[in-house]
């Protein structure tokens, strides 16, 4: 509306109005309809405009050049100083492919496990499917394909031979709620039990599973250890797909793409009606300044997560990036300090402070003590046990 056009009803000293809303825009429109929800029902609505309800139809941000709004912006006590922080940064949402030669002729759909929702995603009349990886992520997809779908060839395809430690074990165990999380928390938490022990009791168990289950793929590679490498080759659910010759596990890497065809280093080719890469998340931090904040351990995959002091007053940045064995809980502690610093309320906490947490988390919650306890050292954690 103009400045001569308004919806209101007539008011004086002796007739006030109860609420105005200067604008008329999708706001505003709540603003009122909660104004009458309250009883509240002489209102007053002044929009600059022709019509109400309106977004951006008029008065588009076009603008003929990049617009810097760095002045406008500046968060309270966070000064954004020119040329700083003079470095690029990387994300860690963003999702990690592989790098196929050939892929640009894929005649196939070649997607991230993060868009495959339910069944519905694979193409109708699927023949063959592959799932690149061996982590949590792979095993949702090659558990969905298998058990929901009647697709006749379902390829789970991996670089190397990992620990076979399916997540759930023995028909008895999984009724019970027996999962490899939980074992490893009695054997590294509750008994305190070193890694030379426990790993050659999980390689026995795995083997005796791999055995008993007819999956030579679920034997323990010779070379691997479980403090060091924690994924998953299957799922008990799974089985029957497996035992059917429907789910097929390929130790290789994908080497080549032909339009319709995907190669394998060990010589399988398959012509695949869908690709699924799940294939994690770039987790690279190096870019972030280390001032007086704590730094922690540099994994493979990043089990536990790190406060950074910016240098730039008021400013921080918190992740918990949840590795396999990382517990949910520590979400509950992020999600905390992110509200409690959008409120101006979170304080930093002392380095000693940032130190225990962190030993609780990893005492608590990881229970992959192998490569771990050197870099845990190197850290400053030098008791990291007792």
């Amino acid at each position: 509306m103009g400045s001569t056009n308004y919806l209101a009803i007539e008011s004086d000293e002796a007739n006030p109005l109860d609420a105005i809303t200067i604008g008329g825009g999708p706001s505003a429109i709540v603003a009122l309809r909660n104004f009458l929800k309250a009883n509240l029902n002489k209102l007053a609505s002044f929009e600059r405009d022709d019509d109400v309800g309106g977004l951006w139809y008029k008065h588009t941000a076009n603008y003929a050049s990049l617009q810097v709004t760095t002045t406008d912006w500046t968060l309270h006590g966070v000064p954004i100083r020119e040329g700083e922080p003079g470095r690029r940064a990387s994300r860690d949402s963003i999702m990690q492919w592989c790098r196929i030669p050939g892929e640009e002729t894929a005649t196939f759909p070649i997607l991230h496990n993060l868009v495959i929702r339910s069944e519905k995603d694979f193409p109708p009349n699927t023949k063959e499917l592959v799932v690149i990886g061996a982590g949590p992520s792979s095993m949702d997809v090659a558990q969905l394909a298998a058990t929901k779908t009647s697709i006749p060839a379902i390829y789970l395809a991996h670089r190397r031979q990992h620990l076979g430690l399916p997540d759930l074990w023995w028909p008895w165990a999984w009724k019970l709620g027996i999962t490899e999380i939980s074992v490893a928390a009695f054997f590294y938490g509750t008994l305190g039990l070193p890694s030379w022990l426990v790993d050659p009791v999980i390689r026995v168990w795995s083997s005796c599973w791999a055995w008993w289950n007819g999956v030579p793929e679920w034997a323990p590679a010779k070379d691997h250890r479980f403090s060091y490498d924690v994924a998953y080759a299957l799922r008990s659910e799974c089985l029957p797909a497996y035992r059917a010759k429907r789910l097929r596990i390929i130790i290789a890497e994908a080497t080549k793409i032909e339009k319709d065809t995907l190669h394998f280093s060990n010589g399988v080719v398959t012509k695949p009606q869908m690709v699924v890469e799940a294939t994690g998340w770039n987790l690279d931090m190096s870019w972030i300044p280390v001032r007086s904040g704590v730094q922690f351990a540099e994994l493979q995959a990043r089990l536990f997560g790190r406060f950074v002091d910016m240098d730039f007053p008021g400013l921080y940045w918190i992740s918990i990036a949840n590795g396999f064995m990382c517990a949910n809980h520590n979400a509950d502690m992020t999600t905390q300090c992110v509200t409690q610093i959008l409120k101006g309320t979170w304080k930093q906490p002392s380095v000693a402070a940032m130190e225990k947490q962190i030993k609780d988390v990893v005492l608590t919650s990881i229970f992959v003590p192998g490569r771990a306890l050197a870099e845990l050292r190197a850290c400053g954690f030098d008791v990291v046990r007792g």
